[in-house]
């Protein structure tokens, strides 16, 4: 069988190619598998049908496997040097902690447009774009001597590695023949959690051991082989000529409202605390109130007036779809409060070094990726039913450890904390496993939905399970954006009230006049006051594990 001979153009037709080739296989292609009710619970149809990937598939997810590498290092490399920037420039937590918002904001607001300028210019040219946008924050953020800088940099930054990320999603999407999603999907999990393990390693090593700037360059390396592989794996010819009268039809109000409506929402949530006056503070509620004014426009936008949508609203089909995107959503909330807080504990509280602080986390991360390998291995993902309990075990296991985390101490013992940290990764590695299984089987169930929309709209991807599977991504990248100002927020203004309870002379040397600011006299008593903070916050978010829990009840 000349199974290696598929071409790459479009991955459906290259399987019914292989269609005649294999006559004992025809029934399962021609659409009458989808009549079989047993599929989607059935590992034995799966395996009935012969497909493997040839040798340019395997560079197309390498190429991909690289873009997920490079987005996760850079979402985690500032995590354990926060507390190492501030002291650097003589900053306030609250403003250094923009140097990880601003990245996740622009990475989740670029995904959609992106994906649509992908439409117009072509995957391939569009992806080289995006990484080359991306190297070129890179090289903002090692060459600035001030936060705003930085935070300029790492905007540009997330704008291309979200980018990258939507593009190679939908190369997957055309690449893979639908039966096969799922499984091969893997592979970018596995890259986003080896990547997510090296990016706090090599931050806190760097900015032990050398400068903090040093870990910048490392990411050079990802975005230099993606760009090395990226020719021989796509097509970068690949063009509409057209693009003029496209890009007109463009939904660009709609990217702005999307920045707008997060970014003013994050500013005002980020000022709470900063201000005298907290929620009462005119500047907190104007910006609240006009980012909230922002998304209610969106919403009108993307579903009355807009010809074509970049959020198409129509995928929010059924409840079980709601449901797992705003589960996608509390995940991406909790998986960056967690790194965020966990890397701060470690720090302060435990007094660890920078470089051990990545060495810790890594108790996260590793033990994620070897649970995205094993799950792989015992071939789970082949029973999709299943899929949805190993949702309900992330989540159980979620709201466990993070109401374990309220009794972390200074005086807890390693091999407490590394445990708790451990079923951490256990946790976010199962729920990652079975968001994606669930959505990508979603995406085989409604196939024949997929075509009739393709069918009655121009705007083909925009109606297409490839945009509904983009959206999980953009949401749990909205999560992790909102996480970040918030969990700092709660945290901080319980610190500034301890402070005002025990009004001394030595809270001074921290206090600056824009909030806490971190020093190398200070970290004895900042790490009492922040383990206050930290337990606040945990009782707080013990609420995202219950209602990411309740959402996976109501999932077919």
């Amino acid at each position: 069988m000349r199974v290696e001979s598929i071409e790459i153009g479009h991955a459906e037709d290259g399987f019914r190619a292989h269609q005649h080739e294999n006559t004992s296989t025809q029934h399962l292609v021609d659409g009458s598998f989808l009549d079989d009710n047993t599929f989607s619970d059935s590992e034995t149809d799966l395996g009935s049908i012969v497909w493997r990937p040839g040798v340019r598939e395997w560079l197309v997810l390498s190429c991909v496997s690289l873009v997920a590498m490079m987005d996760a290092f850079a979402a985690t490399m500032v995590t354990p040097i926060i507390p190492v920037l501030s002291a650097v420039f003589q900053q306030p937590f609250r403003s250094v902690l923009w140097v990880d918002t601003s990245y996740l904001l622009a990475n989740a607001a670029s995904q959609p447009l992106f994906a649509m300028l992908s439409e117009v210019f072509g995957q391939g040219p569009i992806l080289i774009i995006a990484v080359v946008i991306a190297t070129a924050g890179t090289g903002v953020c090692t060459g600035s001597l001030s936060v705003p800088s930085l935070v300029v940099g790492r905007t540009i930054q997330g704008a291309g590695g979200g980018g990258a990320t939507a593009v190679s999603l939908l190369l997957v999407t055309d690449l893979l023949p639908y039966p096969y999603r799922a499984r091969f999907s893997e592979h970018t999990c596995r890259a986003w959690a080896l990547g997510a393990m090296l990016g706090p390693l090599s931050g806190g090593v760097f900015a032990q051991y050398g400068n903090w700037n040093w870990a910048f360059y490392f990411s050079y390396l990802f975005s230099g082989l993606t760009l090395l592989v990226a020719p021989f794996a796509i097509d970068l010819r690949e063009c509409n000529k057209v693009f003029t009268h496209a890009a007109r039809k463009m939904d660009w109000i709609g990217a702005v409202l999307t920045f707008l409506g997060i970014g003013s929402v994050l500013m005002g949530v980020s000022w709470v605390g900063q201000r005298p006056s907290g929620w009462d503070d005119w500047r907190i509620l104007v910006s609240i109130c006009i980012g909230g004014l922002a998304m209610v426009v969106l919403v009108l936008w993307e579903s009355i007036w807009v010809v074509q949508p970049m959020f198409n609203l129509g995928i929010f089909n059924s409840i079980s779809t709601i449901m797992l995107y705003a589960g996608c959503l509390f995940q991406g909330f909790l998986i960056l409060c967690h790194f965020q807080n966990l890397s701060m504990y470690i720090f302060l509280v435990k007094r660890f070094s920078s470089s051990l602080t990545g060495v810790s986390i890594m108790a996260v991360t590793a033990a994620a990726l070897l649970i995205l390998l094993l799950v792989n291995k015992m071939r789970i993902g082949g029973y999709p039913f299943r899929s949805r309990w190993v949702i309900r075990v992330g989540w159980l296991l979620s709201l466990l450890v993070t109401g374990s985390f309220i009794l972390l101490g200074r005086n807890t013992p390693t091999p407490g904390w590394v445990l708790f940290f451990f079923a951490t990764g256990l946790s976010h590695a199962l729920l990652v496993f079975g968001y994606n299984s669930c959505s990508h089987s979603e995406s085989l169930v409604c196939k024949r939905e997929e075509q009739e929309e393709l069918q009655q709209t121009q705007a083909g991807r925009n109606s297409s399970r490839a945009f509904a599977i983009l959206m999980f991504s953009v949401l749990r990248m909205w999560g992790s954006c909102i996480a970040v100002p918030v969990g700092g927020t709660i945290v901080l203004t319980q610190m500034a009230q301890e402070i005002d309870r025990n009004t001394t002379g030595s809270s001074s040397s921290f206090v600056g006049q824009n909030g806490i600011m971190l020093s190398p006299d200070n970290r004895d008593e900042l790490g009492h006051l922040f383990l206050s903070g930290f337990r606040m916050a945990w009782r707080f978010f013990l609420g995202v594990p219950v209602l990411g829990g309740l959402t996976s009840l109501l999932i077919r």
